[in-house]
C-alpha cells in the first residue's frame, strides 16, 4: 500500500499497519484483478488513503502470480518523500 505523508516520518514514525487501523471508504476504481478503496487511519492524524486491494482467486485464476510479486517487488522498494512503502500481508 502506498501512503501519502503530509507529515515528516520523525513526527509520525512508521508502523506496521493492519487492515483493522482503517476505516474502509467508497471505492475509487477497479481493475481486472482487485478494487481500489478510499480509506481513512482510525488513530490520529485520520491520514486519507487509497487501498489497494486485491482478489487471490482472480490472480490464481489468471495465472499471473508471478507478475503481481513483481509488482508488489517494485513498489516496495520504491523510494519518495512522499509515499510509504508498499504493505503487503504476503
Amino acid at each position: 500500500m502506498l501512503i501519502s505523508l503530509p507529515y515528516s516520518e520523525s513526527e509520525y514514525p512508521t508502523r506496521e499497519w493492519r487492515l483493522r487501523d482503517f476505516e474502509m471508504g467508497r471505492p475509487l476504481g477497479k481493475g481486472k484483478f482487485g478494487r481500489v478503496y478510499m480509506v481513512r487511519t482510525k488513530e490520529k492524524p485520520h491520514f486519507i488513503l487509497a487501498l489497494k486491494t486485491l482478489y487471490k482467486s482472480e490472480i490464481v485464476g489468471a495465472g499471473v502470480e508471478k507478475q503481481i510479486r513483481r509488482e508488489i517487488e517494485i513498489q516496495q522498494n520504491l523510494r519518495y518523500p512522499r509515499f510509504q512503502s508498499t504493505w503487503s500481508p504476503v
